[in-house]
């Protein structure tokens, strides 16, 4: 009797033990796929991560080489950048005769100048015609790998176009400071108010475009 309480006490005892194993066991295998998975999303991160440095790369390549050869295309042919001030000059005189401002466009020193009938003198110069950010614009839409050419090339015209329409409506704005405000305002105004906002509008007219060519 006193072996067989013993027996019984000793399966008793033994049976945690076995129980302790298989949850030993249990535990291990939940590690194991804890440590699978999380080498897993490291691969996939690590991949993720090429490949966007991939496409960075080839999109900096890219606008650098398409920017060199517009910037290079615009200073090649003759006259191009002249006539486009002088265009630029006659639109913005013909919106100011339409707001009842009279006045003529000149040719001084090979630039053209809105001579208005107050005795004010505007200068169109290069960075008057819009190029710049046309330019900038342009490389960095034909650059963006990845993305339909068809939609790259309405992007870019688009761009282009507001990118014109700001350039325009920032002359009209710089010409009314020069009519009613003093010339530190004016200063202010055109050297560096204007040129953050060209900045963030070509910054916003690309991303705008980036999102509504990428979005599925």
């Amino acid at each position: 009797m006193k072996n067989k309480k013993v027996k019984q006490k000793a399966n008793k005892k033994s049976k945690p033990k076995m129980l302790d194993k298989k949850q030993k066991k249990f535990i291990t295998v939940k590690e194991i796929e804890e440590k699978l998975d999380s080498k897993l999303k490291k691969i996939i991160k690590k991949e993720n991560y090429r490949r966007e440095t991939i496409k960075g790369t080839i999109f900096l390549v890219g606008f650098l080489i398409l920017f060199g050869l517009f910037s290079f295309l615009i200073n090649v042919i003759p006259n191009l950048i002249l006539q486009i001030e002088i265009f630029i000059a006659n639109l913005i005189l013909a919106i100011l005769k339409a707001q009842g401002l009279d006045g003529s466009v000149l040719l001084l020193n090979e630039l053209p100048v809105i001579e208005l009938i107050n005795g004010i003198k505007i200068q169109i110069s290069y960075l008057c015609t819009g190029l710049m950010e046309a330019t900038v614009l342009l490389a960095a839409i034909l650059a963006s790998h990845g993305i339909a050419w068809r939609k790259r090339i309405i992007g870019a015209l688009l761009g282009i176009a507001l990118a014109q329409i700001f350039n325009i409506t920032r002359i009209l704005l710089t010409i009314t400071f020069i009519l009613d405000s003093d010339i530190q305002t004016i200063e202010f105004v055109h050297n560096v108010f204007f040129r953050v906002t060209l900045f963030i509008v070509i910054v916003g007219i690309y991303a705008a475009w980036f999102w509504i060519a990428t979005r599925k």
